[in-house]
């Protein structure tokens, strides 16, 4: 179901994607019961995209001069844990630290 989002209010969060939270077999994402809704909503891969916009959006702010300098958004983003989060998740891997119970 589309949104309504009011730009001039809106701020962008990216959440950090710890296995115990978004993993079949986190701790907390069992205990929670966020693993099956991360899974029905496509939660990393709508990470995925919301991150490739923000590399869209800070390209058209360094064009624009609203930046006073580019940088190299890769740099400044880690994109690693997402990407193993990734591949775990399509592999159905158990998470490769378990908190502490």
């Amino acid at each position: 179901m589309p949104i309504s989002i009011d730009k001039k209010k809106t701020a962008l969060l990216v959440m950090d994607c710890e296995n115990d939270l978004v993993h079949q077999d986190g701790v907390i994402a069992k205990a929670m019961g966020y693993a099956p809704m991360i899974e029905k909503n496509g939660t990393l891969g709508h990470i995925r995209t919301v991150l490739e916009a923000a590399g869209i959006m800070k390209s058209f702010l360094v064009a624009r001069n609203y930046l006073s300098a580019d940088f190299d958004l890769e740099q400044w983003l880690n994109p690693e844990p997402l990407r193993e989060a990734l591949r775990r998740e399509a592999s159905n891997e158990a998470p490769a630290v378990q908190a502490a119970q």
